[in-house]
């Protein structure tokens, strides 16, 4: 989840990127229209998987976590024997 959130973190930058460079004139209005398009499309697949992992971890997370953990124990019980 956390890479996620990082991605949609970075792609929020890139839209600050995007007006930044458009309001001191290193590119024109029509281009950052169409860069912030893309930003928009890019983020509406991007936040679908979130709110489904989000989903996702909110019914079966603590179920999973106990499997990961128990299973890492078992690794390492096997190890010692």
């Amino acid at each position: 989840m956390n890479f996620l959130k990082v991605s949609r973190a970075s792609l929020a930058e890139v839209g600050y990127c995007i007006h930044v460079s458009q309001r001191l004139g290193y590119i024109s209005e029509a281009v950052a229209n169409e860069l912030e398009l893309q930003v928009k499309e890019a983020g509406a697949p991007l936040a679908g998987l979130i709110r489904s992992t989000r989903l996702k971890l909110a019914t079966t997370g603590s179920s999973c976590h106990r499997d990961r953990v128990a299973a890492s124990a078992a690794r390492m019980s096997d190890r010692a024997a």
